[in-house]
């Protein structure tokens, strides 16, 4: 059974499991590397983890397969333009691969976004990630620029909620 939710106040020894497993096994499909994320402190994930699991500045969810950690995907938003995100850390283990639960997570993602009065969600690329772009354009991000060997894309949302104003963000890779 296949599960997703936010990670909640408490959760970042779970946030950073999730994460640092993803690092490892998809090293080249993030710019944050492996032994740079082992040497944050504790006080970081921590932080981090707790201001995603409430508000709408940011979110973190976690999908569990028969209760087992097997993806993750982040949004942060824009603090200057509150209609804008950015998802990243998006990670399906690859027991879960091609089953669907890559749609499912941004799905929830893009739930959240429109629920906060988000109206355009980006994501950056690594031009050399074709899987990636793959996905991501089969979802129906759409690119609108490629610098320094990343592409990026956006989706518009559903929503027609005017953004709300929020001021919390412990974005860190």
């Amino acid at each position: 059974m296949i599960t997703i939710r936010r990670v909640k106040l408490g959760e970042w020894n779970l946030y950073r499991e999730v994460r640092l497993g993803s690092l490892k096994e998809a090293p080249c499909a993030f710019s944050t590397k492996f032994e740079v994320a082992l040497e944050r402190s504790d006080k970081s994930w921590k932080r981090q983890a707790d201001d995603a699991s409430e508000g709408d500045a940011q979110a973190i969810f976690i999908a569990f397969s028969d209760g087992k950690p097997s993806g993750i995907a982040a949004i942060y938003r824009d603090k200057e333009k509150m209609e804008d995100a950015e998802v990243f850390q998006v990670w399906v283990c690859s027991k879960q691969r091609g089953a669907g639960l890559g749609t499912k997570i941004m799905d929830t993602v893009f739930e959240w976004a429109e629920q906060v009065g988000c109206r355009r969600v980006f994501a950056s690329i690594a031009e050399t990630n074709k899987k990636a772009l793959g996905f991501y354009s089969r979802y129906g991000f759409v690119k609108v620029s490629e610098v320094d060997g990343e592409t990026k894309m956006e989706k518009r949302t559903r929503s027609n909620k005017k953004p709300a104003t929020s001021t919390s963000d412990s974005r860190l890779s």
